[in-house]
């Protein structure tokens, strides 16, 4: 009587329960046997760990979707403009230019991305580095300027010291001492004779006295945002003279282009030809 009774409840219990074909008929009384004991279901581990699983990844999900709502980001279009920083720092963006970081990463990693230029006024605290598709530079407390346009990268520290880290070199620059990075990603180290306090672009006024062109329209090409080609005898000509932001490109470009004979010719807004003209 005791069996029938056991037969009995053993198929009660299998008639909403589904087994899977792989089981032994001893795995299937082993189960059977514990939830007749218990008087419930078993709960298998590998629904256990599905539901740990999915709150993992909504966990995850949640502090991604966190992460991207703190991230902020200023873009300069053509003027400048300014990025207070949650430590008090001040980055000074460069026309054609982005800066951007994270509130939540900055409680952990004082770390700003740029792309374009800007100038750097940094609070004294933990490591605070600009990361750039060219390099990254990292400072405790000082205020320095980046270019990191295109295939141009270059830094001017003014006070303090500056690391600069590519993937080919690192080296450490002071005040009124450069790093320019070469076509063959070298970082070539030239002193400033006679430092300013801060970028001319960050000013408005540029002075020239004895330059070469190229650093001349270098200046042009990162302040307004254009491409400027020319050839190698031209590009070292020597220039005297200056021009101030408040000047329109075309302006400039006459200061530059009367004193040599040249012309400039575009065949779009953003890219510009200094040639010799024809008699």
């Amino acid at each position: 009587m005791m069996n029938k009774e056991l037969d009995n409840k053993i198929s009660q219990v299998l008639s909403g329960w589904g087994t899977p074909s792989i089981k032994s008929k001893n795995t299937i009384w082993l189960e059977v046997a514990g939830e007749i004991n218990t008087g419930t279901k078993p709960l298998h581990t590998y629904s256990r760990w599905r539901w740990v699983a999915a709150a993992c990844i909504f966990a995850i999900a949640a502090s991604f979707g966190a992460y991207n709502v703190a991230q902020v980001e200023v873009i300069s279009n053509h003027q400048a403009v300014n990025l207070n920083l949650p430590d008090g720092s001040i980055v000074n963006l460069n026309v054609e230019s982005k800066a951007s970081y994270n509130k939540i990463g900055w409680l952990f990693n004082r770390s700003v991305s740029l792309t374009g230029e800007g100038f750097f006024t940094v609070k004294k605290g933990e490591k605070f580095s600009v990361i750039t598709k060219n390099g990254n530079v990292d400072v405790l407390g000082t205020s320095f300027n980046v270019l990191a346009r295109d295939k141009k990268f270059r830094v001017e520290c003014f006070t303090g010291r500056v690391n600069i880290t590519t993937s080919s070199s690192s080296t450490v620059i002071t005040k009124g001492e450069v790093v320019t990075q070469s076509l063959s990603k070298k970082l070539i180290k030239e002193i400033i004779t006679q430092p300013d306090v801060q970028p001319n672009w960050l000013t408005g006024d540029y002075s020239y006295k004895n330059k070469d062109l190229s650093t001349v329209l270098n200046d042009i090409s990162d302040h307004f945002g254009i491409d400027i080609s020319t050839s190698n005898k031209i590009n070292k000509l020597s220039f005297t003279g200056a021009w101030n932001k408040t000047m329109t490109l075309d302006e400039v470009l006459k200061i530059v282009c009367l004193p040599f004979n040249l012309e400039a010719s575009t065949g779009d807004s953003k890219t510009y030809k200094l040639s010799q003209k024809s008699n």
